[in-house]
């Protein structure tokens, strides 16, 4: 995603730490190519994912998954 982007970019230029909030299924998926990106070039980024009010969780569309296992290669933690 671009925030991701940005974040990554704002990293390496400052050399501080780059923040992303990203939604939980969707927007972890879209970001992963990033995600990717800053892993290999060692850049330091925090990234969390945030889900939608819970009384939705159950209807459609379906935006929830197994993020950790998704994010698991490219992480540190």
């Amino acid at each position: 995603t671009p925030v991701t982007a940005m974040a990554d970019g704002y990293a390496m230029a400052s050399g501080g730490l780059g923040v992303v909030c990203v939604h939980v299924a969707c927007g972890l998926g879209n970001a992963m190519g990033m995600l990717y990106n800053a892993y290999r070039a060692g850049t330091p980024l925090l990234i969390f994912a945030g889900q939608q009010d819970r009384r939705l969780r159950l209807g459609e569309p379906v935006v929830e998954g197994d993020t950790v296992s998704v994010a698991r290669p490219w992480t540190k933690w």
